[in-house]
């Protein structure tokens, strides 16, 4: 699908075969602490390089240069955060002299390998600190109800809740990240697939662009895939 948009597209080219690995977009997640988008993995899985309007996407750079990168997207992420310029839920991905694209991270992006999701938002965490809460206040109060000889029985109730609120929660906050395993994978599509098959599940964030000329921020596209479409 990666492949047909930008054919279609007459601003976006893509040039080269990628030599990124699995492996590089796994520690990438890990460093941004949530997911990347699954369509825009694909994209550096196949292509050398991307542009729009003339100008590269950002892209991973290889490990031994990911801390200076321009290019990198982790390294400009870190930048926006430190020189308050974007917000810690705003992943940028293509720089232009008057506008910058880039995903809204949503909370439901947590890596499968249980790093913090550093964009949460605030509402987020409160709710997230309530909800535990309201989990330690229930056991108590149904620990110290329990009858001595139905502690047992109780208690192996409460574990099966535990566990069931805690898939429940798992199913709508977690958003699995790329796991590294296929080292001979060479090829884009070789990639892609052993991408897809190390279980990644489908993050996509909505698309926005900071408009300098107008002085906005605007919602530009559902999805990675809509910005290639509309660009």
């Amino acid at each position: 699908m990666i492949g047909k948009l930008i054919q279609k597209s007459k601003n976006i080219t893509a040039a080269g075969h990628s030599n990124i690995e699995p492996a590089w977009i796994a520690q990438a997640q890990r460093r941004l602490g949530f997911a990347l988008p699954a369509s825009y993995k694909q994209m550096l899985l196949r292509y050398a390089s991307v542009s729009a309007a003339g100008t590269e996407l950002k892209t991973i750079a290889p490990p031994e240069f990911a801390g200076s990168a321009d290019a990198d997207i982790c390294y400009t992420y870190e930048i926006n955060l430190k020189n308050g310029l974007f917000a810690a839920d705003e992943l940028v991905f293509l720089q232009l002299e008057d506008e910058e694209y880039y995903f809204k991270i949503s909370p439901a992006s947590d890596i499968a390998d249980g790093s913090p999701n550093k964009a949460r938002s605030k509402t987020a965490e409160r709710t997230s600190d309530k909800a535990a809460g309201a989990t330690v206040r229930d056991t108590v109060v149904a620990t110290v109800a329990d009858g001595a000889e139905n502690r047992a029985s109780d208690d192996e109730a409460r574990v099966e809740r535990s566990l069931d609120a805690s898939r429940d929660m798992n199913a709508e906050t977690t958003c699995k990240a790329a796991s590294a395993t296929t080292s001979e994978a060479t090829s884009g599509a070789m990639k892609e697939i052993a991408s897809e098959r190390a279980g990644d599940a489908p993050c996509e964030y909505k698309v926005y662009v900071r408009d300098y000329a107008q002085s906005e921020d605007r919602f530009f596209a559902d999805d990675f895939y809509g910005f290639l479409e509309k660009f």
